[in-house]
């Protein structure tokens, strides 16, 4: 993530990406409650504002305000100590204290601008919480090499540590266990329908989904970097998948309905639910048809009288590499 330092150095302002999940497959409850998984994961074009102002403390706190797009207060996202902003500023610091060499620490106040829609499926909590680790390890003086970040993020969510890579990464474990992957640029729609999906809902379905083969994240790897093609969305189409969309689909009769009305846009690929949902994304083969797409669902929504397909947002965004 870019970090941008304003206002003679007392505010940092982060963007924080959401992410599509390429490929999810679920490998089994684990003992402690959590599950394995393996994915591959891209952040794309679609950003919270992280605004951090900071002050040095010896006894350090952090408040938040969270705001929506049209500038009010929140009422999706909570501004207290539940926030998992609030628990990455409290995970960072407790780390940081064990250090006698760094007596300094910072009180900050953050101001969330939220365009990342919440019970998505897209990760944003997740990113916003990445988002205030790297500030803090900037203000630190990057006192903690990236390892450390990723198991001070790991200890906050399965998604955290993922958003510390700047491109596509690879996800294993219940998610902590990341690498880097390379992929090219991808142009996609995502719609976000009205109705949230809890991610702990659709998990406690996942064991019912078990009765279908398992899909291998090494294939679909594999596949990918061994493609030489040059119609590279298209290709990818063929080799998505989401073990929890069929999780969600026994909760949320919506699953079926808009894949079938997002399929039938022309020029679209694939569409695919992200991580737990309820957001969709689509391929296309270019930011143009990405954008026609856009608009035909727009007026869909627009023109739906028995109001089957309500939304939260629609946005076109593209995957972000590690180069920006």
């Amino acid at each position: 993530m870019k970090i941008d330092v304003l206002e003679n150095g007392s505010l940092y302002r982060v963007w924080a990406p959401a992410k599509i999940n390429l490929f999810f497959e679920v490998l089994g409850k684990r003992s402690d409650g959590y599950h394995d998984v393996e994915t591959l994961v891209a952040p794309v074009s679609l950003f919270d504002q992280i605004d951090c102002y900071f002050s040095e403390s010896d006894a350090p706190e952090i408040t938040l305000e969270c705001f929506n797009e049209s500038g009010r207060p929140s009422s999706d996202v909570p501004a207290d100590r539940s926030n998992l902003v609030a628990k990455a500023y409290d995970a960072f610091c407790s780390e940081l204290r064990k250090y006698r060499a760094y007596d300094k620490l910072f009180n900050m106040h953050v101001k969330i601008f939220k365009k990342i829609p919440t019970k998505a499926g897209l990760g944003g909590g997740s990113s916003d919480a990445s988002a205030v680790l790297l500030v803090l390890n900037a203000l630190s003086g990057n006192f903690f090499p990236k390892s450390k970040l990723r198991e001070i993020a790991g200890r906050l969510g399965s998604d955290v540590p993922l958003f510390l890579e700047e491109g596509a990464s690879i996800g294993r474990g219940r998610g902590e266990l990341v690498e880097a992957f390379k992929l090219p640029e991808l142009w996609t729609t995502i719609v976000k329908p009205r109705v949230g999906l809890l991610t702990s809902e659709v998990y406690r379905r996942c064991s019912l989904t078990f009765h279908t083969p398992k899909r291998s994240l090494a294939e679909t790897i594999h596949s990918i970097e061994t493609y030489e093609g040059d119609q590279f969305p298209a290709f990818l189409s063929r080799l998505l998948f989401n073990r929890l969309e069929e999780a969600a689909a026994l909760l949320w009769d919506g699953v079926g309905r808009w894949k079938s009305v997002l399929s039938s846009v022309p020029e679209t690929l694939a569409v695919q639910m992200t991580g737990s949902g309820s957001a969709f994304f689509a391929l296309y083969p270019n930011e143009t048809t990405a954008k026609s797409a856009a608009e035909a669902i727009c007026a869909l929504v627009e023109h739906d009288v028995e109001r089957l397909y309500e939304i939260d947002g629609v946005f076109v965004a593209k995957t972000i590499s590690a180069q920006g």
